[in-house]
């Protein structure tokens, strides 16, 4: 009787996202949301990012998931630690 072999492969796979703006580094800023003191980007560069609308962005932003801090003196800034988590969920 001639027996079959059966081989199972397992594939594990790691991501890392980094996250580097050279042109313009943001600006450190206290988030009220996260409480402590944070790298605010740039609503464009946030859409570069996560690969959105910049439409989208002010979306998240009203859901929640975004943290927004609009300073008098300029555009409104995105913090950076609310977009990480959306970088590495797949982005919705």
């Amino acid at each position: 009787m001639k027996m079959n072999r059966r081989t199972e492969i397992t594939v594990e796979t790691h991501e890392v996202t980094t996250i580097r703006v050279t042109d313009n580094p943001g600006v450190t800023l206290f988030c009220e949301i996260c409480g402590v003191m944070t790298l605010h980007i740039s609503v464009p560069d946030a859409a570069a990012m996560l690969k959105l609308k910049e439409t989208a962005i002010f979306d998240l932003v009203q859901v929640g998931k975004i943290h927004l801090c609009e300073a008098e003196d300029s555009a409104p800034l995105v913090c950076a630690d609310s977009i990480l988590p959306l970088s590495s969920e797949g982005r919705q």
